[in-house]
């Protein structure tokens, strides 16, 4: 009886440390009874934008947009001939990606101005975007904004254009309605990383408070870049446009920008417009053209058929090179000032000054296209011009004065041109050579 007592035991305690040794391995297995987090959730991430064309479309234009917020392209899109626009955004606070894929036109009725893509609200809309993608073969223009209420009220405040390529726009015809960006009514806008190539009418037009940077305006059949009023261009290209190449408005800045080619003007700017670092070249018209209380500074105005840099009167010439264009170098109007420039090989003058003052630049080898062309002419119906420190070489005439009397031309220095100085009485401007220099203020004749 013993025996089997202590055997009963032994079986016992045997079952219970089993018992033990499985609870402690499943506890293990569990892991912990306070996890530090939830485990991640296996669900699809479901896309936050609006696709485009949108689920379900039927395929007739236009697509519209109009709720706020955020729609991508899903495919390129195809507008038929003779059919609405295919994008129209009628509501504030929209951004369109179009995703890398394209918007395009397959053929145009002669006469038709249809955009491809439409910004027209019922009122002023505010903050598009549109960016990512390719606009080509408008009949119209490529993207235009455009108040639906009032076709001259102003459309968009706060457009935002981004790295698009626009080519192609006006197959309809019309030059006028064939830009590739009519953002003309618009405030306050940005375009920036745009291309537009190839459009009948303006590459790029914009209006008053726009920012339009990082742009290529090539071979558009009227000006490259249009702003209508004050803005900034910076870091754009225009060439082989119809036109001018860049075409400002009043008190607008262009900064390191270059115009090449152009069958107008390189830039033509209106009044107190900022122009700086700029390059134009084998323009047909000018290179640099700016109206009163203008500042042109550290530009170069090369092979143009026109004037290299024309100012309006009170405006500054700075640090610019004006060579072989076709008519004169610089021109500045009443009042200006142009200094630490080159004026060189042009077929007309060096530098013409209207009661302005020149000074510290140089006049070389122009005037070979008409007789007495001068390295410095002073023309025009003001007295009053100063010509100080400058260099005139190898012209017709070195320094020239046709206005009237009272001009001070002082410390300039002349070699080697057919008439060194032809300066009338009653102009302040004494000229010694320099075998008998005295007098500090004289010209030099050497």
């Amino acid at each position: 009886m013993r025996f089997f007592v202590e055997r009963l035991g032994w079986a016992i305690a045997g079952a219970l440390a089993l018992a033990l040794v499985a609870i402690a391995a499943g506890l293990a297995g569990a892991g912990p009874l306070d996890p530090t987090g939830s485990p991640g959730s296996t669900r699809p991430r479901v896309e936050p934008r609006h696709p485009v064309p949108p689920d379900g479309w039927n395929g007739t234009f236009p697509i519209t947009l109009d709720q706020p917020g955020s729609y991508f392209l899903t495919d390129d899109i195809y507008k038929p001939i003779d059919t609405p626009p295919a994008i129209v955004i009628t509501e504030s606070h929209v951004t369109l990606d179009l995703n890398g894929f394209s918007v395009r036109q397959r053929g145009c009725s002669g006469g038709d101005t249809t955009p491809l893509i439409l910004v027209s609200g019922l009122a002023l809309l505010r903050n598009i975007t549109l960016e990512h993608g390719t606009v080509d073969g408008a009949c119209g223009s490529g993207i235009k904004a455009l108040n639906g209420a009032n076709p001259v009220e102003t459309a968009v405040d706060g457009l935002v254009l981004r790295d698009l390529q626009i080519t192609n726009s006006g197959g309809g015809g019309n030059s006028f309605e064939g830009a590739g960006v009519d953002a003309n009514l618009t405030l306050r806008g940005l375009i920036e990383d745009v291309t537009v190539r190839f459009n009948i009418g303006i590459g790029i037009q914009g209006a008053s408070g726009m920012v339009i940077r990082d742009c290529v305006a090539s071979q558009n059949g009227r000006y490259g870049v249009l702003m209508q009023g004050y803005g900034t261009v910076s870091n754009c290209a225009a060439e082989g446009n119809g036109q001018h190449g860049f075409f400002l408005g009043s008190a607008a800045s262009l900064n390191d920008c270059s115009a090449a080619f152009n069958g107008g003007d390189g830039v033509n700017a209106f009044d107190q417009s900022v122009i700086d670092g700029c390059a134009t070249w084998g323009n047909q018209g000018a290179g640099i053209v700016a109206g009163q209380d203008a500042s042109v500074t550290d530009c170069s105005a090369v092979s143009n058929v026109g004037d290299g840099v024309r100012v309006g009167q009170r405006s500054a010439v700075r640090g610019c090179a004006a060579n072989n264009n076709g008519a004169s170098g610089i021109v500045a109007g009443l009042d200006s000032v142009v200094s630490a420039s080159t004026a060189s090989d042009n077929s007309e003058h060096g530098i013409r000054a209207r009661s302005s003052y020149v000074f510290d630049s140089q006049a070389d080898g122009n005037g070979a296209a008409i007789p007495n062309g001068a390295g410095i002419l002073v023309d025009g119906t003001a007295p009053g011009a100063r010509i100080e420190g400058n260099n005139v070489s190898v012209n017709d005439i070195g320094i020239a004065v046709t206005a009237p009397a009272s001009n001070v031309i002082v410390r300039n220095s002349a070699t080697a041109n057919t008439t060194e100085f032809s300066i009338p009485g009653g102009n302040v401007a004494p000229i010694e050579t320099a075998a008998t220099l005295a007098n500090p203020w004289a010209n030099i004749d050497y």
